[in-house]
């Protein structure tokens, strides 16, 4: 591996990803808090943004972590992108009130920001005084009716009336149960969830664990109005206080005045009546997921949380752990509104860019594909820049048992630590008390531990029958192709015929400082890395130290302190003089020599050069995630807690949300197929990058007439810390694509510029100037995923110089294909088609063929209904192998009516 250079740039390659433009109902991710509007839109939450669920069904950002300005429609609701919303109701008014960590705010519809309740300081004061004058601490479960704001505190609840007076209504003076009959002031609650009130102005409290439902009334006593306190399950057709509610996770009234629990271990939905009897209205109480579509009562649920009544009184539910919003309709139905098969979990088979994660402990193969883990799944960066799940069902399991082996991975219960592959392409997992192999087909099994023998001080048992003496907590392969296993006080070397010793073992008696020895004291090994001599290096958090250890089994310590009190150790001393601050996952050693590692407290990627000096690669300091496209040093990170190297040099971070690269050599993978949206559908730029960070682009657009005209830029240069791309456009002509002749082919002048700003992996503004005419478009990655993926053949192709002068781009997320011929017309002009979609068949993918119209796309405000699309033929790409395949077509209607050819196209190298 080479070793990085200083003046790196830092970019995002997983994570932060927007979800703008996916289907609801088809995309699996994590969700936050949720509501609706007076109008029956429903917003939600999720990873520090703000969304709606626009009317046709699709997501759309309004605020949060990386949003940007955009423009509205008339009546529709102004959100600033940067705002932080937490938990959120709306007010009578339709203005949006949401919570921060020491302030409670209002939105109002056309965008006007205010603070209704808090100063800004943790606390609890203020009462019957002006609420935005008050101290707010750590506000939930907010309800907004009869023109107030209800609110939970750490020990109370509090309301804002509408002339903004706060008042606390309930306090308790306990964890535990009591005060039933009382004031709600001397009341006791246990961990109360969520708030909803009633047309009359008595607030319900979902009192979680005390496993009831209590009310206030309005002259402020307190009761319970559902639950008996038993952990169980009980009382369907009886009295709602005499049932057994296990953990009340959240309750709503709706208009009439009923009451509908979210009755969480029980897996059901239950409705208290008017004239307090309790029902379950969905779930059979078996946990899972099934019978959408069928009665509610019928379906399995899987921990249903949060409760949101629509205004058309229809009542929707989290159902957490199946990653669904659910509803259950007036006919008494269970139907997903927002949620998908957990398969397809945060965006698999798209750009790794548009997926939510929670990254730890990257791992790098020699292919360059990238592999962390991600919660309970372990996930894959593909060379092109694709997410995948490669193992994982996302359940837990503490891996005592063999949860899925012999079958596929991705169905497979885990709670995975670490990964690595090793040269074959079979994946490693650390599972708890286990070591896991994923096969290249995809099927899991257990590969070390889980057996009853303690392997001895000196030679060898099987893997399998192994007993680990903790949790695997690190994988590494040695040139050899022995796997080591790094355990809680132990280092295990598992050879490739399966054979389990004991590498090193940790020497409780040893001093803190470890010195020269031949068995160091350590706890768990976080990371583990090998020098080209053979050194092995390991990491521990708790003291935070880095040991080596040599061939000949002489280990030393070679960052750390002896003292654990030592002060931090600044940059340009020795890497030993003081502290590492916290040491998290994976740790890298480049072929210098130089040793990289992460600490989580201190926002920064380090590395102990040769010569025992540490210094710092990444990170001011400061927490966050800004700086893409700049000088890695500079730039936030958050939380880094683990690193990965590459055969060219390039670092992967993991850290919180994110896996960012720092790379002497340039920025993100932005090769796709992008567009402005459906407010100006029907023309796109495609986006051909290769590894050098060069681009070929082709523009698709349309002229004055409304016809299809194309432009390519086939080079250009980076700015701006690789986040600016710009070049010369060209509009060549040529023979018709029936009676293609070389000759013909005139590339001609340079027609105009083109310059694309990236503000992330996902949206971009592109500038044109063409024959003095300026035109700016912000344009989107575009989603079209579906189906599963297949071999990788996103690029730019051509016919080679015996047909210079048109090609075919194919943009792929995951088993799709978007392609784009760009060709010439009857008139040997530009004119381009696109096969939007299609099926794999063996290795060939076939689909139709269109022809389009549309608005002329610059100088004039674009007038989306004048797109026109019409099948005009079918086609088919045979890929014989990565570099070549076959093009075939044939036209059914169209100027080229009839015309059936097949052309060899091959990559295009630039």
């Amino acid at each position: 591996m080479s070793s990085p250079a200083f003046g790196q740039i830092i970019s995002t390659v997983a994570g932060g990803g927007s979800l703008d433009g996916f289907v609801a109902a088809a995309t699996s991710f994590r969700i936050g808090s949720f509501g609706f509007d007076r109008q029956g839109t429903l917003y939600l939450t999720t990873n520090n943004r703000f969304l709606k669920v626009a009317p046709d069904g699709t997501l759309l950002t309004l605020a949060g972590d990386g949003a940007l300005p955009r423009l509205t429609s008339p009546g529709e609701r102004i959100v600033p992108p940067d705002l932080t919303i937490g938990q959120f109701c709306f007010d009578d008014n339709d203005n949006l009130i949401y919570t921060e960590p020491a302030r409670i705010r209002k939105l109002s519809p056309a965008g006007v920001l205010t603070t209704l309740a808090g100063n800004g300081v943790y606390g609890s004061t203020g009462d019957g005084g002006p609420a935005n004058a008050a101290q707010v601490n750590l506000p939930g479960g907010i309800a907004c009716a009869n023109g107030n704001v209800y609110f939970f505190e750490v020990t109370s609840i509090r309301r804002i009336t509408g002339d903004g007076i706060i008042t606390t209504i309930a306090k308790s003076s306990g964890l535990g149960f009591g005060g039933d009959g009382g004031s709600a002031l001397l009341g006791m609650f246990y961990m109360p969830r969520a708030l909803s009130v009633d047309s009359r102005g008595n607030v319900f409290v979902a009192d979680s664990y005390n496993r009831r439902v209590r009310k206030i009334d309005t002259s402020g006593i307190l009761s319970t109005v559902a639950g008996d306190g038993a952990a169980s399950f009980s009382g369907d057709g009886g009295p709602a206080t005499a049932a057994a509610i296990n953990v009340v996770a959240s309750v709503a009234v709706d208009a009439g005045g009923e009451l509908v629990i979210s009755d969480m271990y029980n897996n059901r939905i239950r409705r208290v009546t008017s004239g307090g009897t309790i029902n379950t209205i969905a779930g059979n109480g078996q946990q899972g997921f099934s019978n959408d579509g069928g009665l509610a009562l019928d379906a399995m649920l899987n921990r249903p949380t949060a409760i949101a009544i629509s205004p058309a009184g229809e009542v929707h539910f989290f159902d957490s752990e199946n990653l669904r919003i659910r509803k259950i309709t007036s006919d008494r139905r269970i139907v997903t509104v927002v949620g998908a098969d957990a398969r397809y979990f945060g965006a698999d088979g798209n750009p790794a860019a548009n997926a939510q994660v929670s990254p730890r402990n990257p791992f790098v193969d020699a292919q360059g594909n990238v592999y962390f883990v991600d919660t309970y799944r372990i996930r894959r960066i593909s060379a092109d820049g694709r997410i995948s799940t490669v193992a994982g069902s996302g359940v837990a399991a503490l891996g005592f048992d063999s949860q899925g082996d012999g079958g596929p991975a991705i169905s497979a219960d885990m709670l995975p630590s670490a990964v690595a592959t090793d040269g074959a392409g079979n994946i490693y997992i650390a599972d708890g008390f286990r070591v896991r192999k994923v096969s290249t087909n995809g099927v899991i099994t257990t590969f070390a531990g889980g057996g009853f023998l303690t392997p001895p001080a000196t030679g060898s048992v099987p893997a399998t029958d192994a007993r680990l003496s903790e949790c695997a907590s690190s994988l590494l392969f040695d040139a050899a192709g022995n796997l080591l296993v790094g355990c809680y006080g132990s280092i295990y070397k598992i050879t490739p015929g399966g054979q389990l010793s004991l590498l090193l073992a940790s020497d409780m008696n040893a001093t803190f400082a470890a010195g020269n020895s031949t068995t160091p004291r350590f706890g768990s090994p976080e990371g583990m890395a090998i020098d080209a001599a053979g050194n092995l290096y390991f990491s521990e958090s708790n003291p935070s130290r880095i040991f080596k250890v040599t061939p000949a089994g002489i280990a030393s310590r070679v960052a750390g302190p002896d003292d654990p009190g030592a002060p931090y150790a600044t940059d340009g001393n020795a890497a030993t003089s003081g502290s590492l601050g916290d040491v998290r996952g994976p740790i890298a050693v480049s072929a210098d020599g130089s040793l990289y590692f992460t600490d989580a407290i201190n926002h920064r990627l380090r590395k102990v050069t040769p010569q025992g000096i540490v210094v710092t690669i990444a990170g001011n300091g400061t927490a966050g995630h800004d700086g893409d496209g700049g000088d890695a040093a500079s730039a936030l990170l958050l939380r880094p807690n683990g690193v990965a190297l590459n055969a060219s040099g390039d670092l992967y971070v993991a850290e919180t949300e994110r896996i960012r690269k720092i790379s002497s050599r340039g920025g993100a993978n932005y090769a796709d197929m992008w567009w402005a949206g459906a407010i100006e559908n029907g023309w796109g730029m495609s986006i051909a990058q290769h590894a050098n960070g060069m681009q070929f682009n082709a523009l698709y657009v349309y002229d004055n007439a409304g016809e299809p005209r194309w432009y390519v830029m086939p080079g250009g240069t980076w700015s701006n810390g690789y986040t600016t791309f710009q070049g010369a456009l060209y509009q060549p002509s040529g023979a018709p694509l029936d009676a293609y002749v070389s000759s013909t082919f005139k590339p001609g002048a340079p027609v105009g510029t083109a310059t694309i700003r990236f503000a992330n992996n996902l949206v971009a503004e592109l500038s044109v100037v063409i024959d003095g005419l300026v035109t700016s478009k912000r344009m989107t990655r575009m989603n079209f995923y579906g189906g599963i993926p297949s071999r990788s053949v996103a690029d730019m192709w051509w016919g080679g110089e015996s047909e210079n002068g048109w090609g075919i781009n194919i943009a792929q997320q995951g088993g799709t294909l978007f392609a784009l011929w760009y060709t010439y017309g009857k008139d040997g002009k530009a004119h381009w088609f696109p096969m939007p979609g299609g099926t794999w068949s063996d290795n060939t993918y076939s689909g139709s063929l269109y022809s389009t119209a549309g608005s002329r796309w610059s100088g004039t405000s674009y007038d989306a209904t004048s797109l026109r699309v019409d099948r005009v033929g079918a086609m088919s790409l045979t890929f014989g192998n990565p570099d070549t395949a076959t093009m075939s077509y044939t036209f059914t209607s169209g100027p080229f009516a009839g015309i059936s050819q097949s052309k060899s196209i091959r990559r295009m190298a630039y």
